[in-house]
């Protein structure tokens, strides 16, 4: 029983830590002092859309209009402009420029144009994005922010791809280990444990399937979607794992060595 209550404790802590993640990911912080209106170079960023992102490439800088308008009742100074894009909530293109922008309490100022230079794009971030551009003060507080879809023009081998191989190999390497026991009739005995190293690839699929969104030019999956994809993934996982048959025989899995040790232990104290 205590084997089995572990099980269920590990079980919760994974959707407990996958839910948030995805919840402490997608939240944004500070506030909104300003509301400003941005162009990339030549887009509006209200414009642009999963299907329809705005290209950037690391072979000539961007430029980026800011119209700024300062709703609050104090006046404020905007030092930094930060430009962001992600996957899984996960930042992978980042950027920041000072400027210095005192603006009055209603007030509107616009900033000469302001050079983005994504030099090193090709090793960060190759396929679409989601995206921010974020007003900060000299405080490093947020006075405002701005979403804006991206197509962003790496490598092969930039950073994002890189992290899309590697949970397809991780995946792909696990299931075939899982396979090759279940060829074997060596899976661990008990469904749970069967269900449990199931879910965790099937986690591993969900989340590979996810940034392919990205990678593959798809669409850029926003936090809620990537989430259920992956929840739904390792849902499967664990029903496959949970109906899969186990060891018809007494040999005992690496995993299943705390269950020997629980029997050994209820053996000798009855004894």
């Amino acid at each position: 029983m205590r084997s089995k209550g572990k099980r269920v404790r590990v079980a919760a802590a994974l959707w407990l830590l996958l839910g948030l993640t995805a919840v402490g990911c997608a939240q944004g912080g500070g506030g909104e002092d300003i509301e400003f209106e941005a162009v990339l170079n030549g887009t509006e960023l209200s414009d642009s859309s999963g299907g329809d992102p705005i290209t950037i490439d690391g072979n000539e800088p961007a430029e980026l209009e800011l119209t700024m308008t300062n709703v609050s009742e104090e006046p404020v100074t905007v030092r930094y402009v930060r430009f962001e894009g992600e996957v899984l909530n996960m930042i992978f293109l980042t950027y920041d420029t000072a400027v210095s922008i005192d603006i009055a309490p209603g007030d509107t100022e616009s900033v000469p144009p302001v050079l983005l230079d994504f030099y090193d794009l090709g090793g960060q971030a190759n396929g679409y994005l989601r995206g921010h551009v974020s007003l900060y003060d000299g405080d490093r507080e947020q006075l405002g922010s701005e979403q804006v879809f991206l197509d962003a023009g790496g490598d092969g081998f930039s950073t994002l791809s890189l992290f899309n191989l590697l949970l397809l190999l991780a995946t792909v390497a696990g299931a075939a280990w899982n396979l090759l026991r279940l060829s074997q009739r060596r899976l661990p005995p008990n469904r749970m444990v069967r269900a449990m190293r199931f879910l965790v690839i099937g986690i591993g699929a969900g989340l590979t399937i996810a940034v392919a969104f990205s990678t593959l030019r798809i669409w850029p999956l926003s936090g809620t979607m990537w989430v259920l994809i992956t929840a739904v993934a390792a849902v499967i996982g664990y029903a496959v794992g949970f109906v899969l048959p186990g060891a018809d025989d007494e040999l005992v899995d690496i995993l299943d060595e705390q269950d020997v040790l629980d029997a050994a232990l209820d053996a000798r104290s009855k004894s």
